[in-house]
């Protein structure tokens, strides 16, 4: 119906409201009920039905942000796919000897170094984490990266040695398992390490500084192996110096 027309037939309602209107109520009602009429119009005509919008459902990482490489750690590498034998044999004279770089190793043929180390409180105890990916901040809360973690056995300290054999360890080498940053899943494998501590400076937890704080510092070596049931291996040995010790949380309440 085009504006004309439109008009025409509002026009003719009104007349025939307002004669109505006019011989029920008087000059009063006319005036209301033309009012309502054409509020009722001018209401109607404003209002405009709703259209959905179909949403796309990114298919591929290049719609994720910072989408993560997962064919990176399905990769079998050029590298050496074996630990050399004195890690294998777990040998704390030469693992001293050798330590004399920053931690570096290989899974599965790829090298992997990490660019994040340090040593974290949490609710299970003293961990100390290799990542490839470093904190942007001391106390940031990071999930992403492939790393490996280690819980230490003991309180530390700069005299703290610890050993754990295949049947011992917790270790774990977390690998990425999804383009979505910071979805991880543990390599299901074996492990067996040698680590020590050689400078641990690390304050008490303070309850007034918040939750997360940065402690310290610790330094230290070591060596661990990995392999799992289809003779993959992964390894990582080297010396690590002043990095950074924090807590996640208040250790007294896990205690």
């Amino acid at each position: 119906m085009n504006s004309k027309m439109h008009y025409n037939l509002l026009n003719r309602k009104i007349a025939k409201l307002s004669i109505w209107g006019l011989s029920k109520w008087g000059l009063g009602g006319l005036c209301l009920l033309s009012t309502c009429f054409l509020g009722c119009e001018e209401e109607k005509t404003q209002v405009r039905p709703q259209r959905s919008v179909a949403r796309a459902v990114p298919t591929n990482t290049s719609a994720i942000p910072n989408a993560v490489d997962l064919s990176k750690y399905q990769q079998i590498g050029n590298g050496p796919s074996k630990a050399p034998d004195w890690i294998a044999s777990q040998d704390i004279s030469l693992m001293r000897r050798y330590s004399i770089n920053e931690p570096t190793g290989f899974r599965n043929g790829v090298e992997f170094t990490p660019k994040g180390i340090w040593i974290e409180r949490r609710e299970a105890g003293w961990v100390l984490v290799l990542n490839e990916e470093n904190l942007a901040y001391p106390t940031e809360l990071i999930s992403r990266g492939q790393r490996v973690e280690i819980l230490l056995k003991g309180e530390p300290s700069s005299q703290l040695q610890n050993q754990s054999n295949s049947e011992e360890s917790q270790a774990q080498w977390r690998i990425p398992s999804s383009p979505m940053p910071g979805k991880t899943k543990e390599w299901e494998s074996k492990s067996e390490y040698s680590l020590e501590l050689l400078q641990w400076q690390v304050k008490p937890y303070n309850k007034s500084k918040g939750v997360f704080q940065a402690a310290g510092k610790a330094s230290g070596r070591l060596m661990i192996q990995f392999v799992d049931n289809q003779g993959v291996q992964g390894w990582l040995v080297g010396k690590f110096e002043d990095v950074l010790v924090r807590y996640m949380g208040d250790p007294a309440q896990w205690s």
